[in-house]
């Protein structure tokens, strides 16, 4: 078991002006000698283990910005539900999934966030970022 910390970096002012995510979000993860790929893009494809724990947070490109991950979709075949959590003691926020099953190819899942003080959530795509076992890298 290990953890596997996933960071998405979120240019809030270009998904608002663009009313998208793609090209906007900047999807990283500490798992690259284990094999995951696409760091760097929506299409992130992070390498697991069975019983690993992801956690992802997120940031806005901006200092001022708000960004706000609000769900996380996940195939509970291979992970089990991700809750949110905070750091003891302050309002930092992330979101934990432990994976249950290795999977035999790439399972995709979505990350919903809240963006800027638009009532509008932003949902990666069905193709977006995904979970993949280390041994099929």
């Amino acid at each position: 078991m290990s953890y596997v910390n996933i960071k998405a970096l979120v240019d809030v002012v270009a998904v608002l002006s663009n009313d998208q995510l793609e090209g906007n979000v900047y999807i990283l993860d500490t798992n690259k000698l284990k094999g995951s790929s696409k760091e760097g893009t929506i299409y992130l494809e992070t390498a697991v283990e069975k019983n690993d724990i992801i956690l992802w947070s997120t940031y806005g490109l901006e200092v001022e910005s708000y960004v706000k991950i609000c769900d996380i979709q996940v195939n509970e075949t291979y992970l089990s539900k991700p809750t949110e959590e905070y750091y003891q003691g302050t309002n930092i926020q992330y979101w934990t999934s432990t994976v249950k099953k290795v999977p035999t190819q790439n399972i995709p899942y979505s990350i919903h966030f809240e963006v800027g003080n638009t009532t509008t959530l932003f949902a990666t795509k069905s193709n977006g970022p995904s979970v993949k076992s280390v041994t099929n890298s």
